[in-house]
C-alpha cells in the first residue's frame, strides 16, 4: 500500500495552482463580494474604506 506525504502533496498541489496563471477573479464563486452600504460610521472611517476599497480594485493585476 502507497503512503502519500501530506506536506509534500499540498505543496506540489500549491505549485500545480500557482502555475496556472489564472489572474485575478471577477465573476464567479471566486469573484470579489459587491460592495455593500455602510450606515452608522463616522466620516473618517467611511473615507478611509471607502479609499481601501478603490484601491484594491485598482491595484489587482489585468
Amino acid at each position: 500500500m502507497p503512503v502519500v506525504d501530506g506536506i509534500s502533496a499540498g505543496i506540489r498541489m500549491a505549485e500545480a495552482v500557482a502555475g496556472l496563471q489564472s489572474g485575478a477573479h471577477r465573476a464567479g464563486a471566486f469573484a470579489p463580494p459587491p460592495t455593500k452600504d455602510r450606515k452608522g460610521l463616522s466620516g473618517n472611517l467611511d473615507a478611509a474604506l471607502s479609499a481601501r476599497q478603490a484601491n484594491a480594485g485598482a491595484s489587482q493585476p489585468a
